[in-house]
């Protein structure tokens, strides 16, 4: 199957886009911002143009999943790797934190689909076991029936959701079940090469952003008036932050329009060689800045400095040091990948895998 490097440089995009969020928002930059004032305005213009990145890689998992190959090794390999990375992430923070030793740390590294270390990884491994089944039924069913299925999907998992919280509930996207429909979109998008000039794809991206961030501004300056009027504005506040939100459906458009702009893109051979350095690191970009001790002890309200900043040099500094920690992470996982290949995981479990297993769904 041709690559497909577009597609790589959204995985790319979407994981700084996964750091800066975080940044902003678990960093402590928006909260610490003053409401309405500029950096407030731009810290949450930023988090909601980021949102959309989990989703990204949820679409990502379907557009490239469809056609693949399925091997369980796969997932295997995948779940050494967050090992990997939790045992050493874990054993470093015990090392340099004298405070920290108690071993019920590397019970919790041992097992991160159990302890839900990382939600989008124990959701995506539960996911995965189901790819084959929701491929079959994909390359099945008419387009028609594509369609009823999508906006059925759309209409209970995220209108609905969005208007009335819990009713169908996909806990606000942290779950399977949603990356699951996310899988869904993105098979059909590539099934049936659904496309969008790349300039209109961007602009509907843009325009989701900003009607997403003016819904919240309204809601923050009707709260910011009336005041004491819970009522009203509660109501008004909680409508535009359900808007910020996995489910939200200017947050799922957002997604869209961001895979159908980068999945026609063409670069030149020196560009795509770049591409194909850094796209397969990506994923080991989460697995470090999420992992729960470097989220307390490194990210958890350490960012709050940047507030001070003026505006654009505070938009600046959060684009860097996504990019400074995304170059670091590559470093790292190039180790990492070299080590696993050193060691022929892959090899031995797809050996084993095609002696009891032998093309169970290929």
């Amino acid at each position: 199957m041709k690559r497909n490097y577009g597609i790589d440089l959204l995985r790319i995009a979407a994981m700084c886009m996964v750091v800066i969020l975080h940044i902003v928002g678990f960093g402590g930059v928006l909260t610490n911002a003053k409401t309405l004032s500029a950096n407030y305005e731009a810290a949450l213009f930023l988090q909601i143009a980021t949102y959309c990145a989990v989703n990204c890689y949820a679409l990502i998992s379907g557009y490239v999943g469809l056609n693949s190959k399925f091997h369980y090794t796969n997932i295997v390999i995948l779940w050494l790797r967050v090992v990997f990375y939790t045992l050493l992430i874990t054993c470093t923070f015990m090392i340099l934190i004298p405070d920290i030793k108690s071993f019920v740390f590397i019970k919790i590294a041992l097992s991160p689909v159990v302890n839900q270390q990382y939600w989008y990884f124990t959701s995506y491994f539960c996911l995965f076991f189901f790819t084959p089944l929701l491929n079959i039924a994909i390359k099945n069913m008419t387009k028609k029936q594509c369609n009823a299925t999508i906006i059925a999907l759309i209409v209970l998992f995220s209108i609905i959701q969005t208007l009335y919280r819990d009713i169908f509930s996909t806990a606000d996207g942290y779950s399977a079940l949603w990356l699951g429909i996310l899988y869904f979109i993105g098979a059909y998008i590539k099934k049936y090469d659904i496309c969008l000039n790349t300039k209109k794809a961007f602009l509907g991206y843009f325009s989701m952003v900003f009607l997403t961030w003016f819904a919240k501004l309204v809601s923050d300056l009707i709260y910011n008036y009336l005041g004491d009027n819970y009522s009203i504005s509660f109501t008004a506040l909680n409508n535009a932050n359900n808007l910020i939100c996995y489910t939200s459906p200017t947050i799922i458009l957002c997604s869209v329009f961001l895979l159908l702009c980068f999945k026609n893109m063409k670069f030149s051979d020196n560009i795509n060689k770049l591409i194909a350095i850094f796209s397969p690191f990506a994923f080991t970009i989460y697995l470090v800045h999420v992992h729960p001790l470097f989220w307390q002890y490194v990210l958890d309200g350490k960012f709050t400095f940047l507030v001070n900043l003026p505006t654009v040099f505070m938009v600046i500094s959060l684009f860097l040091i996504s990019i400074s920690v995304f170059l670091l992470c590559s470093i790292i996982d190039y180790i990492r990948n070299v080590i696993f290949k050193a060691l022929k995981l892959k090899d031995f479990f797809l050996s084993l895998e095609q002696k009891y297993l032998p093309n169970i769904w290929n």
